[in-house]
């Protein structure tokens, strides 16, 4: 693609992008929230309470689900509008992109409903045992026993793997190629980490997309880097490099504003000069009188 067709591209997707990174950001975070409620006193409870009202574990599985597929699309806007300016940007980072997000999406949905399978199975236990390690261990067996907690377990991991190897590639990248900032990099690949590492719908993670849903739609703040209106990698200028550029701005106001400083005194001074002139001082009427007399 021609880099003027490129650029007509990115701004005509940038919008919708930017839109549903918002969007996917503030799902993430609405769904960790909603997930803090499904907590009992122990995990055989905890259970027993999705048995009785399962949109304690579909709601927020679900809602983190279409999160993570509106990241799949600003991923892949970020990835493309990237490969444009880094042509090193293998081709599998770019299916990555999207692979991730929307495996992370199915482990949400699978794991859900291997859960509700699992408080079924807890539920018809006649008579749960009342000791902690006891409980504990019929639940691990209950587990064991489904196949659905198996299957939604293994794609986890390997969504988990997935997510943040897109996260890591899609801000690294976009570092380099000038699309983000330091800040937005690092902070990317510290969301990608984490979520490699513990899953879930972190707040790092949530911050960061909708930053980065911010920075697409030219929305941030002192401006975004040259590289977006530009076809090529053009490192974000840093906080110095933004006063330096600031800073001949400011002098030359500075210079306009002692000028027309000096432009008003010396119009004061004229002024007062030709009233001086033209008006004698009450003084020398007084000594005319007198030389008169």
């Amino acid at each position: 693609m021609e880099p003027d067709e490129q650029l007509k591209w990115e701004r005509r997707a940038g919008p919708p992008a930017g839109i549903a990174l918002l969007i996917a950001g503030t799902l993430l975070l609405l769904g960790a929230i909603l997930s803090a409620r499904t907590a009992g006193d122990d995990a055989f409870d905890t259970y027993l309470k999705i048995h009785k009202d399962p949109g304690l574990i579909l709601v927020p599985n679900i809602v983190q689900a279409i999160g993570y597929l509106l990241t799949a699309y600003g991923l892949w806007y970020l990835v493309r509008a990237t490969a444009a300016r880094r042509a090193e940007l293998a081709g599998p980072s770019r299916v990555m992109a999207i692979l991730g997000p929307v495996a992370t999406a199915l482990a949400l949905v699978l794991t859900a409903l291997a859960v509700l399978d699992v408080a079924q199975a807890a539920a018809d236990v006649v008579r749960p045992p009342k000791a902690e390690k006891a409980r504990d261990d019929l639940l691990e067996n209950l587990q064991k026993d489904s196949g659905q907690i198996t299957a939604a377990t293994i794609v986890t991991y390997v969504s988990r793997l997935a997510v943040g190897f897109a996260l890591v590639i899609a801000a690294l990248n976009g570092m380099r190629s000038g699309l983000l900032s330091r800040f937005m990099g690092i902070l990317g690949i510290i969301a990608g980490v984490l979520s490699a590492v513990f899953g879930g719908a972190s707040f790092i993670l949530a911050f960061w997309l909708a930053a980065l849903g911010v920075i697409v739609l030219d929305r941030w703040p002192n401006g975004r880097g040259p590289a977006w209106d530009e076809v090529e990698a053009i490192p974000w200028p840093s906080a110095m490099d933004q006063r330096e550029a600031v800073q001949p701005e400011l002098e030359d106001e500075y210079e306009e504003e002692d000028d027309e400083a000096e432009d008003h005194e010396e119009d004061g001074v004229e002024d007062s000069g030709e009233e001086s002139a033209a008006t004698p001082h009450p003084v020398s009427k007084k000594r005319k009188k007198k030389r008169r007399r």
